[in-house]
């Protein structure tokens, strides 16, 4: 499905790939509005259309799609923009051991496998070895692909239909949450597996810190939505 286009930045033709791209990871991050995000994303586009090969455009129209795509309610958009931000790192041709293509890569596509459900649960494979990879950089986003790939097991089914496993999901996030406490959904993603593995008690403890890092002035627009999941969470552990 194609997307209606962005707004057009207002470029010059002496600007570069690399200084719309940073142009776009400026205006491309949560506590941005959504007009700044807007335009971050039509920059994004602007930097990509100019250099396609480009690692910095790449990674820039990946983060700013997953963004417009984490907060989007129409799941036809959902699948587009996902699979705009996974077709742009495709085309730029980075090593596979690039940690931060990989975690962008899984970002989007773990949105796609959501929209898509067991139609796409083919998928999952590919989703956890693309969070392998991004682990050589766990300080992404505060433990990113730490707590992705620890609530991918968590949630997957477990083997032969799914890589679903709860201890290696406990080990990942109890890392996460150790290693980035300033992270709310570390601790709410730790608090999923503790309850799953009956440890009621722990995770009340590790939804209370979750609420408590949850706020407005740090993740803008995600924080009322994160708050909505830690209450039902909060519900289920009582």
């Amino acid at each position: 499905m194609a997307l209606p286009a962005a707004p057009s930045p207002v470029v010059s033709a002496e600007q570069t790939p690399e200084q719309l791209a940073a142009s776009a990871a400026t205006n491309c991050r949560l506590l941005a509005a959504p007009a700044e995000r807007t335009w971050g994303l039509a920059a994004a586009r602007a930097a990509h259309a100019r250099a396609p090969a480009a690692r910095a455009a790449a990674l820039a129209l990946a983060r700013c799609a997953h963004l417009a795509a984490d907060l989007e309610k129409d799941e036809a958009r959902v699948i587009a923009l996902a699979e705009e931000g996974m077709t742009v790192l495709a085309q730029a041709h980075l090593p596979p051991g690039d940690a931060e293509a990989a975690y962008l890569h899984a970002l989007n596509l773990g949105l796609f496998v959501r929209s898509r459900g067991m139609t796409a649960v083919g998928r999952l494979g590919d989703l956890v070895a693309l969070l392998k990879v991004a682990g050589e950089k766990p300080a992404l986003d505060q433990g990113g692909p730490l707590r992705v790939l620890g609530l991918l097991y968590v949630k997957a089914p477990s083997w032969p239909l799914g890589p679903g496993d709860l201890e290696a999901a406990i080990e990942l996030l109890e890392r996460a949450a150790r290693d980035y406490p300033e992270h709310p959904l570390n601790h709410l993603y730790l608090a999923y597996a503790l309850l799953d593995a009956g440890e009621r008690e722990r995770a009340r403890e590790e939804i209370g810190r979750a609420r408590e890092l949850c706020t407005a002035q740090r993740f803008g627009e995600w924080a009322a939505h994160w708050r909505d999941e830690i209450e039902q969470l909060l519900a289920r552990a009582r």
